[in-house]
């Protein structure tokens, strides 16, 4: 759903279930146990991951300026998670279960060419993103995910001539 506020500036909320079957290389390198009564080897319950997702935010595109601001939450019923590295170092998969993840994302630009014809394709921008993402059961509730940084961002400039473009972040 989106709304616009004017020309230059709009709110938005989304809602959304994303789903991400199984992969390959996590089915055959997930953590197997023997079944007793039929010497097989069985999975250990490795399962596609699924998540509700949730973001609020708004928009600013004029005078050169280009400004968001995103508040996210993701819910995660079941939760994949590369472990230890195996014997080989190719590591296992395996079921974190339910996490989430809550955060923040902002972003900011500015076209120097709204100031001057001669600065025309130059262009300085940002990004930050705010993330707790956290187990929601079992041994590791509460605990931060492996992997994930709570915060992440950059700075860069930008110039654009024709197609070509060169960026330093």
């Amino acid at each position: 759903v989106q709304y616009n506020v004017n020309d230059q500036w709009n709110l938005f909320a989304n809602a959304g279930v994303s789903f991400g079957p199984q992969q390959y290389n996590q089915l055959v390198t997930t953590r197997s146990i023997a079944n007793v009564n039929t010497a097989v080897e069985t999975l250990d319950g490795l399962h596609p991951e699924k998540s509700n997702n949730y973001e609020i935010g708004t928009k600013y595109l004029g005078n050169g300026l280009n400004a968001e601001f995103t508040v996210f939450y993701l819910d995660f019923d079941k939760e994949l998670l590369l472990e230890r590295p195996d014997n080989i170092g190719t590591g296992i998969w395996t079921d974190l279960g339910a996490t989430s993840h809550k955060g923040i994302e902002t972003g900011l630009s500015y076209d120097f060419g709204q100031l001057s014809e001669r600065f025309k394709g130059l262009k300085v921008y940002s990004n930050y993103t705010f993330t707790k993402a956290v187990s929601e059961a079992g041994k590791f509730e509460g605990k931060d995910l492996p992997y994930y940084s709570r915060h992440v961002g950059n700075v860069g400039l930008g110039y654009k001539v024709d197609q070509w473009s060169i960026n330093a972040d």
